[in-house]
């Protein structure tokens, strides 16, 4: 079976799926459509896949939403018409998927990344009729969360009998507890005998970090061993860095920048609970990865942190932007030894249950042979 993947992202769950796929012997093509600043190269990781056809376009002007380039549809159309793949892949709505769309190639499934669906038809009507046209003329949608099915049916009244959800999942080979890795991390830091939180979102606003630095003074307040890990790169970089030295938090804040997939369980390992202050989320692979490392966890009470996190079970839920919220169950957490593992041993039960990169798959090779059994002939 030929596989057209579309992806201008290029993210760790791009070489996962990628990487599977070529595993099981299928016939994979990825198709990137980007502007040489942002990605000048394929990301080592996925260049390195062995059997993976890769086709790189770069154009100055495509910034922002590619496919509204007349000339890059074109280009795709006659791309698709000389590979003639059996099922064409497409992720992320505004770009990647609205290409699909426009392509006219048929069977497509669409595979949304959340925000696209969650927050962006909220920024303009036009956004909202791209995602719309876009969603309506897929064959067949995965999402990772009932919360995301939900929008999109609400949205488009799209037949829920043709999206199928579940989490894209993460490799619960290199997640998992391991206090070796613990000790590391900490001897690293210097932070060997703290209590140390941990929160690994890009700082963006959607994550609103802010509100959980604003939480801050009043944890090491109660709780002064405490120290924090802030994992990640954005836009908000500086003005969260301010945001810490104007709150005299410089000793107990660390900014870790951006780190590779392989190297975040050893810090996730180091921690003793993991935080996400994120206003609007899917499935979050992040919050899987620290359930996996047998973190107890603080995210914010959303549709789709609920559909993972049973509060006072493996964690707590917390308001929206809300600061005091967010330090009164840190500070539960960080006094309760015992209550900070029974929750950890619980995420590590649900990750292995229901978050196995291995099983979820299965699934998405399953929707696979679906779409080639039901294909259309393709016209152009």
């Amino acid at each position: 079976m030929r596989i057209c993947y579309v992806s201008s992202e290029l993210k760790i769950h791009d070489y996962r799926f990628l990487s599977a796929l070529i595993a099981r012997q299928y016939d994979v093509h990825l198709i990137s459509y980007v502007a040489p600043k942002r990605y000048p190269t394929i990301p080592r990781l996925i260049r390195d896949i062995k059997g993976l056809n890769i086709i790189h376009r770069q154009f100055e002007f495509t910034t922002g939403y590619t496919s509204f380039a007349p000339f890059v549809v074109l280009d795709f159309r006659r791309l698709l018409k000389s590979l003639k793949p059996d099922i064409l892949h497409t992720g992320w709505v505004l770009r990647d998927g609205f290409l699909g769309a426009l392509s006219g190639f048929h069977p497509v499934l669409l595979m949304p990344y959340g925000s696209d669906i969650l927050i962006e038809p909220e920024r303009s009507m036009v956004r909202r009729r791209v995602v719309k046209y876009t969603i309506t003329r897929a064959d067949i949608i995965q999402c990772d969360c009932e919360t995301v099915k939900r929008k999109i049916v609400d949205m488009t009244r799209f037949d829920d009998h043709r999206i199928v959800v579940f989490p894209w999942g993460i490799e619960l080979a290199n997640f998992y507890p391991d206090p070796t890795k613990n000790l590391r991390i900490r001897q690293q830091l210097g932070w060997s005998n703290n209590k140390l939180l941990i929160m690994n979102r890009a700082f963006e606003p959607v994550y609103g970090t802010e509100y959980f630095i604003e939480a801050l003074p009043e944890i090491v307040s109660q709780e002064p061993t405490t120290r924090v890990i802030l994992i990640g790169s954005g836009s908000l970089e500086r003005r969260l860095q301010s945001l810490v030295a104007d709150r005299h938090l410089d000793s107990y804040v660390r900014f870790i920048g951006s780190i590779s997939s392989e190297e975040m369980p050893a810090y996730l390992n180091a921690a003793d609970v993991y935080v996400s202050t994120s206003l609007s989320d899917g499935t979050s692979s992040s919050l899987l990865e620290a359930m996996a490392c047998s973190l107890p966890v603080v995210v914010t009470e959303i549709a789709a942190n609920k559909e993972w996190v049973i509060d006072g079970h493996n964690g707590f839920l917390v308001r929206l932007r809300n600061p005091n919220d967010i330090a009164a169950k840190v500070i539960t957490l960080l006094k309760d030894s015992n209550l900070r593992t029974l929750m950890g041993n619980n995420n590590v039960a649900i990750a292995r249950d229901k978050a196995d990169w291995e099983k979820n798959v299965d699934k998405l090779e399953a929707m696979y042979k679906s779409l080639f059994l039901s294909r259309a002939v393709i016209k152009y």
